[in-house]
């Protein structure tokens, strides 16, 4: 089987410590980083667990808040952003997923101008430590609130204004699996893509759940070949969180996202083709500036 890797926000119900061994040995082979799993532990410990496994860390999850509204400074969230963009590089993840924070009371202008400066001065520590920034746009019905950006083409304007190789986006069939009208687009952003992170989706009342792969109306497994044959050769992250997560045990979550993908994605890919490599990439893909 291909490579496929699990967000730590899958498995709640499961420590630091868990994820490492359960993950494993459901012949998962990536992880996604949480910020909540990584409370947990300190950053010797999560070394330590990681070093001993054969888990591969995609990414980190998340860095941001720099409008404040979490409560905290500007420069501390400068500073954890910077503290985790040097994690990254430590274990080897690609990719620290950022998000602004509210807009607030700032006003439009004015927190566009937060988010915007934060990625000038995180864009070139990213560049130096070899690691991609993240921008991911979520639903606007998100409780976390943890960012303004509810568009792709909202994203793209950030990666276009601030410039250098290394502020991607991220794109999340769990926050925008049913606009099916950006994929028409596709073309024109699957350049600057860095992340998949792959849900479904189920409406209840009109609001969106997310659920397994396939368990929705999304058509997870369309979107994921369109991108393929877009010429997106990065990886897909399975990450499913929330209300109706809870109708499942972590290790069926996790046969969920094993079979999708075994019988109904990674079969449509040659694995002996370059344009069609493994999710799990063996080092940062390399974007065009």
């Amino acid at each position: 089987m291909m490579g496929l890797c699990v967000s730590q926000r899958t498995t709640p119900q499961w420590s630091f410590e868990e994820d490492v061994v359960f993950y494993s040995e459901a012949g998962v082979t990536g992880i996604g980083l949480w910020r909540g799993k990584l409370l947990q532990v300190d950053e010797e410990k999560a070394s330590e667990l990681l070093s001993g496994s054969a888990l591969r860390p995609l990414y980190l999850d998340w860095a941001g808040g720099f409008t404040g509204t979490h409560g905290w400074s500007y420069r501390a969230a400068m500073e954890e952003a910077i503290r985790y963009i040097n994690w990254a590089r430590r274990w080897g993840a690609q990719i620290v997923i950022i998000h602004s924070g509210e807009r607030g009371r700032h006003t439009f202008n004015h927190s566009r101008r937060i988010l915007r400066e934060a990625l000038k001065e995180l864009e070139p520590v990213a560049r130096q430590n070899g690691v991609f920034l993240g921008l991911e746009p979520v639903h606007p019905a998100d409780p976390e609130k943890l960012t303004y950006l509810q568009r792709i083409e909202e994203a793209l304007e950030f990666v276009a204004v601030v410039g250098g190789s290394h502020v991607k986006i991220v794109y999340d069939l769990g926050h925008l699996g049913l606009d099916l009208e950006v994929l028409r687009r596709l073309d024109e952003w699957v350049k600057e893509l860095a992340l998949v992170q792959v849900a479904d989706i189920r409406l209840e009342n009109g609001e969106p759940r997310r659920v397994p792969p396939g368990k929705g109306v999304v058509p997870v497994a369309k979107i994921l070949t369109m991108l393929r044959e877009a010429g997106y050769s990065g990886p897909f992250d399975v990450e499913i969180w929330g209300p109706e997560v809870a109708n499942y045990s972590p290790h069926q979550l996790l046969e969920e996202a094993k079979n999708f993908f075994q019988h109904q994605i990674f079969p449509t890919f040659n694995p002996g083709s370059a344009a069609c490599p493994s999710p799990i990439v063996s080092s940062p893909p390399r974007w065009e500036a």
